[in-house]
């Protein structure tokens, strides 16, 4: 080992072998652990954060920031260091107001009135009772003159930079109605772990699991205009309240504050934000407030019925739509007589009553399946066409879709892609109806049933990747994703499910610049500037991936998707700057700081 080091320093000099050794040793899995990234980067990105904000824009410290705290049972010991981690913030423009539903326990109230005293900036409102707290809430809100309202809970703690930080983002976005950050757990003994970093505004999350959770921060004009706002007012979970809010929410008035600013205690009492595990959590939370989304959402337009999941602790929607609009399948296809059979297989065992079939021919000579085709041509609701030339899948799906009526879905599916479950299009189909979503793609499941596609995340590898792949089915992973409703920045076009209206809006697959591969990244990435995609895992398909696709210089396409869509591929607002962008593992990498 030394005589390296001596080789490595006469070769290379002192300077390029230290910062060479600092290299490896920053590379190594010892220091890839939440701890080193608190002790290395957190307080480096939140200065780079704070920094921006103080560039032309008003002093962060002209805001001030209202905290609800609602007490019910505390622990003392708690309790105090809750109120401390709040008088210990950077940001001294605030102002608590403590809402104590056990006015007859006399010591809290004796402590409460002690912490009033010392603090001007802190009210106690007495004497409510604890089914009348979000009523005492509502009040609260309607008696603010405008501002900033978030919640706390009773045993949990603030980052000391936490107002600061959502300070400075109120200044870099004037408009914002809502702001949350990522967030840890704290032992008993001061360790945070189990970090929880979320992707930017993603509203679809919240139809299976509450992302957002703690820490959020509302404008209190845009509670107060939301209907029947005080039924929806829980506390520092807020479910409900997302939920009813999220259809009236613009992606442009949302700000994700990237760093884990609030701290849930792991042992708690009845009133804290982790009473209990998340399953016990999730009951909490009413499926009637999932249900109620899909209503607002679709304007009237879906039922749906919400059940829990309780082996992930998720929230599953089963949609029930009153009018089922005609889905046309496009398949491209060349030979190859047992995919044909099992196109035809998922074609016609598929539950769905509006479904039509365009299938694109790639000059198959087969002579089987030559056979197969000759008997599909007469068929009802079945239309074949014959595509000849080079290999083009963006010109196979494009023609595909000109044989299709004009108010028609399109669902673009691999011919390798085969059947696993009979309502996997009644499962995907309702998405479309929700305002603002432009596809939706399934759960793609390899045949030995570990995940092939569960959306694709731009920046891996450099260009784009697929979360999990190759993860077992049912395995845990980060923060229960491959199992969650969410929107992505991308889906695969082996299975991809779009109105008509916008693949035409958007010029369709482009056939010049991305024939074969990146097609569908390039598509999406056209489609997610007029809405939202969403990656669906309650529809499942298996698939036996690129089957019958020639081989074809993956780099040059890469090359071609870097040139157009560079600065999206660099931001990707699903997929956590945290995560590594070098594997489709999806796991964070704490070793280096983080583009901001």
């Amino acid at each position: 080992m030394i005589s390296k080091v001596f080789t490595a320093l006469s070769k290379y000099g002192t300077y390029p072998t230290l910062r060479k050794a600092v290299l490896r040793i920053r590379r190594s899995p010892l220091l890839n652990t939440y701890a080193y990234w608190i002790r290395s980067f957190e307080c480096v990105e939140i200065d780079t954060f704070i920094g921006k904000a103080s560039v032309g824009k008003p002093a962060p410290s002209a805001i001030k920031l209202r905290v609800i705290l609602h007490v019910c049972r505390p622990d003392s010991g708690f309790l105090s260091a809750t109120f401390e981690s709040l008088q210990k913030q950077s940001h001294k423009n605030w102002e608590l107001i403590c809402i104590n539903s056990q006015a007859r326990n006399t010591q809290l109230k004796s402590t409460l009135a002690s912490l009033q005293s010392k603090d001007t900036r802190i009210t106690v409102r007495d004497g409510v009772d604890r089914g009348q707290f979000r009523n005492e809430t509502a009040n609260v809100l309607r008696e603010l003159d405008g501002g900033f309202v978030m919640f706390v809970g009773q045993d949990d703690l603030l980052h000391p930079r936490a107002l600061e930080c959502l300070a400075a983002a109120i200044c870099l976005e004037p408009d914002v109605n809502l702001l949350y950050t990522d967030e840890d757990k704290i032992d008993a003994n001061g360790n945070r772990f189990d970090p929880y970093f979320k992707p930017h505004w993603n509203p679809e999350l919240l139809l299976s699991q509450n992302y957002v959770n703690c820490l959020s921060c509302w404008r209190s004009e845009f509670l107060l205009h939301l209907e029947n706002i005080s039924d929806d007012l829980e506390g520092v979970r807020n479910h409900r309240l997302l939920l009813r809010a999220a259809p009236s929410i613009r992606d442009t008035n949302v700000f994700h504050i990237p760093f884990p600013l609030y701290h849930q205690r792991t042992s708690s009492t009845e009133g804290s934000s982790a009473t209990s595990d998340d399953h016990l959590a999730l009951t909490r939370v009413d499926g009637e407030a999932i249900a109620n989304y899909w209503s607002l959402a679709t304007g009237n337009k879906a039922q749906a019925n919400v059940s829990i999941d309780s082996q992930h602790d998720l929230y599953h929607s089963n949609v029930e739509l009153a009018h089922w609009p005609e889905v046309t399948l496009v398949i491209p296809h060349s030979n190859s007589p047992a995919l044909l059979q099992s196109v035809l297989e998922l074609w016609t065992k598929t539950d769905y009553p509006n479904l039509n079939l365009v299938l694109v021919d790639h000059s198959s000579t087969d002579s089987q399946t030559r056979e197969m085709l000759d008997e599909l041509a007469g068929a009802e609701r079945v239309t074949i066409c014959d595509y000849q030339g080079p290999f083009n899948f963006s010109r196979m799906c494009n023609l595909g879709v000109r044989k299709s009526n004009p108010d028609s879905h399109i669902c673009f599916l691999n011919n390798d892609v085969q059947l696993l479950e009979f309502s996997w299009l009644k499962t995907l189909v309702p998405y479309l109806e929700i305002s603002g979503v432009v596809a939706v793609g399934p759960l793609l499941l390899y045949p030995d049933y570990s995940i092939q596609h569960a959306g694709i995340a731009l920046g891996i590898g450099g260009f784009a990747g697929h979360y999990f792949k190759h993860l077992p089915y049912g395995s845990s992973c980060y923060q229960r994703w491959a199992y969650s409703t969410r929107n992505t920045s991308a889906l695969t076009g082996a299975a991809l499910l779009t109105r008509r209206s916008a693949f035409d809006s958007v010029g369709g697959f482009d056939e010049e610049v991305f024939p074969t591969s990146f097609s569908d990244v390039d598509l999406c990435l056209k489609l997610s500037q007029r809405g939202r995609l969403v990656f669906c895992p309650d529809s499942k398909l298996i698939h036996l991936e690129s089957q019958t696709r020639p081989k074809t210089d993956d780099l040059e396409y890469i090359q071609r998707l870097r040139e157009k869509w560079g600065n999206e591929i660099e931001r990707d607002p699903c997929f956590p700057t945290i995560f590594s962008r070098l594997t489709e593992i999806m796991t964070p990498d704490f070793r280096n700081t983080r583009p901001l």
